[in-house]
């Protein structure tokens, strides 16, 4: 079951992401995906990625950082401080929802925004990145 949800930045801008949730229950894990710089969250491989985690029974979270897709703001706007800022919010939906325990997958900028974001919060059971960029 998908469902399209609108969250704040926190900073009065709107994220806009999806919530896979194969069984309707909250009270399991999820994993956040979390894509690259201008990049959005309906690519193939976050489709692929949802659709993998739904067979097995877990929850995902795919969003839009500001400026890309459907959230709101300018993709000038991104950086890696404010990519870290969208994924703890983005946690804080899943936390609040009463999913638990929660993972992060970020890919190319998703990735290091996910390991700054890591640092910044005890929420996350697991941390997978791949191809993170380590210098811009």
């Amino acid at each position: 079951m998908e469902e399209k949800l609108f969250f704040d930045n926190g900073k009065g801008q709107k994220l806009c992401g999806i919530l896979e949730n194969p069984t309707a229950k909250t009270n399991k894990p999820a994993v956040i995906l979390v894509h690259g710089y201008n990049s959005h969250k309906n690519k193939r491989k976050y489709l692929t990625f949802a659709k993998e985690f739904a067979k097995r029974g877990i929850a995902t979270l795919r969003f839009d950082f500001i400026g890309c897709g459907e959230s709101a703001g300018n993709l000038e706007d991104l950086t890696i401080s404010e990519g870290a800022n969208d994924i703890l919010k983005a946690i804080d939906i899943l936390k609040y929802g009463g999913f638990s325990p929660i993972g992060l997958i970020g890919i190319s900028f998703g990735g290091i925004a996910s390991a700054i974001t890591a640092s910044k919060t005890n929420e996350l059971k697991s941390l997978a990145l791949i191809c993170p960029v380590s210098d811009y």
